[in-house]
């Protein structure tokens, strides 16, 4: 079936079987075939285009770059005249350029693609990213269709005294952990995530089909999103995730608003000079709907490429698609690369994406990052790909108890079902007071049930200021990120361990340990208060020498006990939720 055969049937269900947007706004939106860009959508006037340009776009390096930096090098060439149409210029397979540098101290050698940023009539700018690995002199060539050398250069990488950010990796020695930082030093990286970013959100200006979206998906003010981040910053959190979902992708498959995309990529930059890391979703159950400019589909006929069921000319656009966008962020080391969100969700096929994922886009992504960073996938179907992470919604275990099977990482970046409350994902309910203890037991319970960390109310709508609600939930995982900093031990080489206590009436419980203490935390059956005390029973007392008590909504600093010698010990609860560390010797 052809694909607008296939979009009239989409329209045909949307109208007859859901109502389609005119149940809901009394008329539907307008559809957009070609695809315009936002330039001729935005009221811009030439300055103000040139303005919005000049703000988003990345400039090339100069002759010296500090460690840890990105390097960026340019390259203007003449538009081919073979290649009328825009989107061969952004077609791998038309027009190709890739740099190839060389450290010349040790030899070490790197290529990478080049990708488009800029075009018109006469000439096209090519741009090449690399990161300021070692110090000292680099050399470079960029070679085109071929292996025709095209420009040769240096750039001279020069010692920081500032902390580089550190690259992502799953843990050398606990498998199902995750590092940060070069191999000659990596320390553990837990995560203390945020919200999510949708692709609309960065879209230059809003227009009509805005009208047609969720609120929370409305264009956001540079103010807005770096005000987002400093917060992140100062409630010790270390990151979010960015959505790009097709949407800055023309409706041929190939070409991209620049304007749109190179916002994205400001995102990232921001984020990069705020030590924060971006979880950067290439395809989604909700990518964009190739009839319309900043609205989303579910069903994979109706996106700009299926991802589950590739036709013909689906498979070379979404390998193009995918390299462009590693050619774009993967010089970044602040990045990992969420290759799908809730790829099983209905109504398309889980285990084709799971087919696809394994055969072609993830030995795509592989082969052309030459960062090899970490790849993870939602929500269950991760466990059927070859991905490096599990990306985890949030089990519908009301106990939390049951987790996947697994020796791979995972993090939970999208908080669901919790303790009986509304879904935690939503903006309304991270800012219902009564829904605090939801979220710091989702933080708490995926430290101890051994994930490497959480993401908070990922449509948290941040147009609106955080109320003192989000405030609260941000501090709780804020004082769990200063918890696990305290430590004096690796996070990484903690176990699940939950025979060391027994649950009481009113009262679960969930445990890691080390070598030499045990770490619980002990939460109430419910959101009422069932007792006033608990009785600790160890199942080794004998072992222990000393015992912490620690309410997780106040500073995370342990008061140190003596063991009551062989005998359980009772806690003044007041019906809350607690964090207990049962130690052999050491104290912190």
């Amino acid at each position: 079936m052809s694909r607008h055969r296939k979009s009239i049937l989409i329209v045909v269900l949307l109208v007859f079987v859901l109502g389609g947007y005119k149940l809901f706004f009394g008329s539907g939106p307008e559809e957009m075939l070609p695809t315009p860009l936002f330039s001729e959508l935005c009221d811009f006037d030439e300055e103000d285009l040139a303005a919005q340009q000049a703000a988003y776009q990345s400039r090339a390096s100069g002759d010296q770059v500090s460690a840890g930096e990105v390097v960026e090098i340019h390259l203007t060439v003449d538009r081919p005249e073979s290649l009328e149409e825009v989107g061969a210029l952004f077609d791998y397979e038309q027009m190709e350029f890739t740099v190839e540098a060389e450290h010349v101290r040790s030899a070490y050698r790197i290529e990478h693609s080049g990708f488009v940023d800029a075009y018109d009539d006469e000439s096209v700018l090519i741009k090449f990213r690399l990161r300021a690995q070692r110090t000292g002199a680099w050399t470079y060539q960029i070679l085109g269709r071929g292996g025709v050398s095209v420009k040769n250069g240096r750039f001279v990488v020069v010692a920081d005294e500032q902390t580089a950010v550190g690259q992502l990796s799953v843990d050398k020695r606990f498998s199902d952990k995750l590092t940060v930082g070069e191999d000659s030093f990596q320390e553990p990286f837990h995560w203390v995530g945020g919200k999510w970013i949708a692709a609309s959100n960065y879209a230059p200006c809003a227009i009509d089909q805005n009208n047609f979206a969720k609120y929370r998906h409305l264009p956001l003010t540079d103010q807005e999103l770096t005000k987002y981040m400093d917060l992140l910053v100062e409630k010790n959190h270390n990151g979010f995730l960015l959505k790009i979902a097709q949407f800055p992708l023309q409706s041929d498959g190939y070409s991209w608003d620049l304007l749109w995309i190179n916002r994205a990529e400001w995102i990232v930059r921001e984020a990069f000079a705020r030590g924060l890391y971006v979880q950067i979703n290439l395809l989604d159950t909700w990518s964009r709907d190739f009839r319309y400019k900043v609205l989303n589909n579910t069903d994979g006929d109706a996106q700009v490429m299926n991802a589950w069921q590739p036709t013909n000319e689906d498979l070379p656009r979404i390998k193009n698609y995918l390299r462009t966008l590693v050619a774009r962020f993967a010089a970044f080391p602040n990045i990992m690369w969420e290759l799908g969100n809730e790829m099983e969700h209905r109504p398309n096929c889980g285990d084709c994406f799971a087919f696809y994922a394994d055969e072609y886009y993830l030995p795509w992504i592989r082969s052309h990052d030459p960062y090899n960073h970490l790849v993870g996938l939602s929500e269950t179907v991760w466990l059927k790909t070859n991905v490096d992470v599990g990306f985890l919604h949030q089990t519908r275990e009301r106990n939390f108890i049951v987790m996947p099977n697994d020796t791979r990482p995972m993090v939970m970046n999208e908080p669901v079902f919790s303790d009986d409350t509304p879904p935690l994902w939503q903006d309304e309910v991270i800012r219902n007071p009564e829904n605090r203890l939801a979220f710091r037991r989702t933080f708490w319970r995926n430290f101890a049930t051994g994930t490497t960390g959480s993401f908070e109310a990922t449509w948290l709508n941040i147009g609106e200021p955080p109320n003192e609600a989000v405030l609260a939930v941000m501090d709780d995982h804020s004082r769990l990120a200063e918890f696990v900093k305290s430590l004096p031990v690796n996070i990484n080489a903690r176990e699940r361990f939950d025979s060391g206590l027994a649950d009481k009436p009113g009262y679960q419980h969930y445990g890691t340990q080390w070598d030499g203490f045990e770490i619980y935390y002990l939460l109430k059956d419910g959101n009422t208060a069932h007792s006033k005390t608990w009785s600790v029973e160890p199942a080794k007392p004998e072992k222990y020498q000393y015992y912490a008590v620690i309410e997780p909504d106040k500073d995370m600093v342990p008061e140190w006990r003596d063991m009551p010698a062989g005998k359980a010990f009772e806690l003044d609860t007041a019906g809350m939720d607690l964090i207990v560390i049962l130690s052999e010797g050491k104290r912190w």
